[in-house]
């Protein structure tokens, strides 16, 4: 009975041309706002490149390329990572972050220092290089040498050197790293015992003959240096490859510095003890 009591009023509604038009004008509003609302909403292109990339990817990975599901697997990953990344950008997320801050930071210095054009040196100004580093390109003086290792007896060290003086045998403790060396540069002597009468020994002790006891921090040695090569300085004919690469290292980055250098000047600089604002 309600029923058709309603269905007058709706056919007079009908029938009536103001409310058709407010019912035209709120059917185009709304399909104004949803495609609004679409072209409102970010927008994230897998083109043909980032499927290539998906592909080169995969290749250099697994040495194959992938099938249709897997690049399709790889592309769908693609697709989250980057809406999560964009969005945690929207929320500010890589404010106050020191990793993310340090790493954009070397991505910067990447970023200037490539295309740096350095031009080719002169052969003067690699011999004015070589001069200024000289220790660099120094081939490093050698030691050879044997020894007999006591590790908490120096009076039997001692017992020991006359006994060798007189060329008999005798008994001595293991030392794990060896009892004879060959070629041994005076830094890796330095690391082997540290800074200890038995690295200075090596170095002025007197050639072909047994000497001691030094100390080092394992114990008392009895040394006999065998051989020793004195450092040779390093002529440019010799070294000439790598005094080049070095002086082109050393001038990107001159002028990679030059560059973060004018990029400070074109900001404001102001020092204050004030705290910063949040």
């Amino acid at each position: 009975m309600g029923a058709f009591r309603i269905m007058p009023i709706i056919r007079r509604f009908a029938s009536e041309p103001l409310p058709q038009f407010i019912a035209i004008g709120l059917a185009l509003f709304a399909i104004a706002h949803v495609m609004a609302v679409r072209e409102a909403r970010p927008e994230i292109v897998v083109d043909a490149a980032q499927r290539d990339y998906q592909r080169n990817q995969f290749r250099g990975q697994f040495g194959t390329e992938p099938d249709p599901k897997r690049l399709d697997e790889l592309l769908q990953t693609y697709v989250r990572d980057e809406v999560l990344y964009r969005e945690a950008l929207r929320l500010g997320l890589e404010r106050d972050d020191e990793i993310i801050r340090r790493r954009l930071i070397q991505k910067m210095g990447f970023l200037l220092a490539e295309g740096v054009a350095v031009p080719a040196p002169t052969r003067e100004q690699l011999g004015a290089y070589l001069a200024a580093h000289a220790e660099a390109f120094t081939q490093p003086g050698s030691v050879s040498f044997e020894q007999q290792f006591f590790s908490d007896d120096e009076a039997r060290a001692r017992g020991a050197l006359k006994l060798l003086g007189q060329g008999a045998s005798i008994t001595a403790d293991a030392f794990t790293p060896g009892e004879r060396f060959t070629g041994l540069e005076h830094s890796e002597a330095r690391k082997l015992f540290g800074d200890t009468p038995v690295a200075a020994a090596l170095a002025t002790a007197e050639v072909g003959r047994w000497s001691g006891p030094y100390r080092s921090g394992y114990g008392w040695h009895l040394l006999r240096v065998t051989a020793r090569q004195a450092p040779v300085a390093a002529r440019l004919d010799d070294v000439e490859d790598g005094v080049r690469e070095a002086w082109l290292r050393e001038e990107r980055e001159r002028a990679s510095t030059a560059r973060i250098d004018a990029l400070v000047k074109a900001w404001r600089i102001r020092m204050t003890d004030e705290p910063r604002a949040p």
